[in-house]
């Protein structure tokens, strides 16, 4: 089953739409190459104004979104952690289990509390 795109006027299937619930099938009036070509003229024609929009945007959110990162970076999704197993240890990802993922985690949360420690150190001139 497909539909036709009301920009590009092609008949697609419906796997080349985004989904929308608010439209009557469920699936945007635009396929997804006319969406992000439409997107990218836009960004590129009006790029001075997002990027002041973007800054505002931080300014006023500033604690919320350095929660957020800080919250996303610490928590160290198991995809994240199984990508860096596959890629270093080259392991099959099927021969992955949660004890090798939570190991890995904790090693990576402790470079990354010993780099924060040094850079500390640097800044406070070793106190």
């Amino acid at each position: 089953m497909g539909k036709i795109c009301t920009k590009c006027g092609q008949y697609k299937e419906l796997d080349q739409y985004h989904k929308n619930k608010t439209r009557k099938l469920g699936y945007s009036v635009w396929c997804k190459a006319c969406t992000s070509i439409t997107r990218n003229i836009y960004y590129k024609k009006n790029k001075e104004v997002r990027r002041k929009y973007s800054n505002e945007y931080d300014k006023k959110n500033r604690k919320t979104r350095k929660k957020y990162k800080k919250s996303y970076t610490e928590r160290l999704r198991d995809g994240y952690v199984i990508d860096i197993l596959m890629k270093i240890y080259e392991i099959k990802k099927k021969d992955i289990s949660k004890d090798m993922i939570n190991i890995k985690r904790k090693m990576i949360l402790a470079k990354r509390l010993i780099r924060l420690k040094k850079q500390q150190i640097k800044t406070t001139g070793g106190a």
